[in-house]
């Protein structure tokens, strides 16, 4: 097996990269698009979970889950000849895709429906563990004579 010595290589790149002058504006890796991400944008981001907007997602996923293989316009001539006959021979290679895009949108909006069914199914534990934790706080106090130190 040959040894690579991985130093010698990333000598040789800074060397290419400092004989051709790059600016550092040139040399940089970061996305763009992060860039532009505003302190609001993280905050709803990172934000408390809002019941409300996940249903209306839910809706919305439900909504555009199917992607349809064709919007058939009728047109006549040689044009809307030309436009069926490609159409019919698309069919074999687009109807799978769009077979399988609509599989996996079904599949997401499934996942998305189940983490909503466990947040709600948590949401009822935590409030069975506050009553508890609670009622268990009042008990300790009544033992202990309402004498906490």
């Amino acid at each position: 097996m040959q040894q690579i010595d991985t130093d010698k290589i990333m000598e040789e790149i800074r060397d290419r990269i400092q004989k051709r002058e790059y600016k550092p504006a040139d040399l940089t890796f970061r996305d763009e698009a992060y860039d532009t991400i505003t302190d609001e944008t993280v905050a709803a981001m990172t934000g408390a979970y809002n019941e409300r907007e996940h249903v209306r997602q839910l809706q919305c996923m439900e909504e555009f889950c199917d992607v349809e293989y064709s919007r058939y316009t009728a047109s006549g001539g040689v044009m809307g000849f030309i436009k069926k006959v490609i159409r019919r021979l698309a069919t074999c290679a687009v109807l799978p895709v769009v077979e399988q895009i609509n599989a996996f949108h079904g599949a997401t909006l499934e996942a998305q429906m189940q983490m909503f069914n466990y947040i709600k199914e948590q949401e009822g534990r935590i409030e069975a563990l506050k009553a508890e934790n609670d009622r268990l706080k009042k008990a300790v106090e009544k033992l202990s004579g309402g004498d906490r130190a």
